[in-house]
C-alpha cells in the first residue's frame, strides 16, 4: 500500500481550490492500479472532505508552498504530486519504482536539470521526518520576505526563494541519494516545454506538469485534450 499525497493551502489564493484536489484524486484513481490511499494535507479540511477525500491537518501554518515540508512527516512509501499536474497514463511503473528503490525520488527540473519538488517519492525504508524538523528549526524566525517569485524565507543558513531551493541544499548537506522520476518512468513532461503550441501532449504522456503560468484552468477552453483525455471539466465546477 502506497500513500499518494498532495498539499492544498488556502493562502495560495485563486491558484488552487478543493476541486483541484478532487481532479488530481480522480486522475490517480483512473491511472493507478497498485493498492493505494489518497490524502490531502490541508488547512481546509471541511471543503476537501466534501469531495470524499481523506485529509491530514497542516500543523505549522507555513506560508504557501512551504507547507509542502509537512509531507516529510509521512512514513513511506509515499508518492507526492503537485496540484498543477495532469495525469494521462499509468502510474504503476513509477509507483513500483518508488516502492523498490532505496533512493528518494524527485523531479528533474525541466529547465535547470536540478532536483525539483513537483513530483517526489520515497519508500518504506526512508524516514524523512528530519526534513520537517530541520526546516522548522532553520526557519525559527519565520520571516517571510517578498520576492518576485513568491514568498522568500530568511533562515539561519541563508535566504531561500522557494521550497525547491531549500530541499536541494538539505539533500546535499545530508548526502541523500536521489533518483529522478524521469529516469524511473517515461512520459513525464512539462506543459510549457513539451506541449504548448504542439497540438497536445506526446502520445506516451503519463504526467504533464503545469509549473507556473499558464495554470490549468486558464487554458482549458483552448486545450481540448484536457477535457477529452483527462476529464478535467470537474475543475471548472463549483469550487
Amino acid at each position: 500500500m502506497i500513500t499518494v499525497a498532495c498539499v492544498y493551502k488556502t493562502d495560495l489564493g485563486s491558484r488552487f481550490w478543493p476541486s483541484d484536489v478532487a481532479a488530481l484524486r480522480d486522475g490517480i484513481e483512473r491511472h493507478l492500479t497498485i493498492p493505494h490511499r489518497f490524502l490531502c494535507l490541508t488547512d481546509d479540511e471541511v471543503r476537501v472532505m466534501g469531495f470524499g477525500i481523506a485529509t491530514i491537518p497542516l500543523v505549522y501554518n507555513l506560508q504557501g508552498w512551504w507547507s509542502k515540508m509537512e509531507l516529510f512527516a509521512l512514513p513511506g512509501p509515499v508518492l507526492y504530486i503537485d496540484l498543477d499536474t495532469v495525469i494521462l497514463g499509468s502510474l504503476d511503473l513509477l509507483v513500483r519504482s518508488i516502492i523498490e528503490t532505496e533512493h528518494v525520488m524527485v523531479l528533474r527540473d525541466f529547465y535547470s536539470g536540478l532536483p525539483a519538488s513537483g513530483v517526489m517519492g520515497w519508500g518504506a525504508f526512508a524516514d524523512l521526518s528530519w526534513m520537517l524538523s530541520e526546516f522548522v528549526e532553520d526557519a525559527v524566525l519565520r520571516h517571510y520576505a517578498p520576492s518576485r517569485n513568491g514568498p522568500g524565507l530568511h533562515c539561519k543558513s541563508g535566504q531561500y526563494i522557494g521550497d525547491q531551493n531549500w530541499l536541494r541544499q538539505a539533500f546535499k548537506r545530508h548526502g541523500v541519494p536521489l533518483v529522478y522520476a524521469q529516469d524511473l518512468a517515461n512520459g513525464i513532461y512539462s506543459y510549457k516545454v513539451h506541449v504548448l503550441d504542439r497540438g497536445g501532449p506526446p502520445d506516451d504522456a503519463t504526467l504533464v506538469c503545469f509549473h507556473g503560468r499558464p495554470r490549468i484552468n486558464e487554458i482549458m477552453d483552448r486545450e481540448p485534450w484536457l477535457k477529452d483525455r483527462v476529464g478535467l471539466h470537474s475543475m471548472a465546477a463549483t469550487r
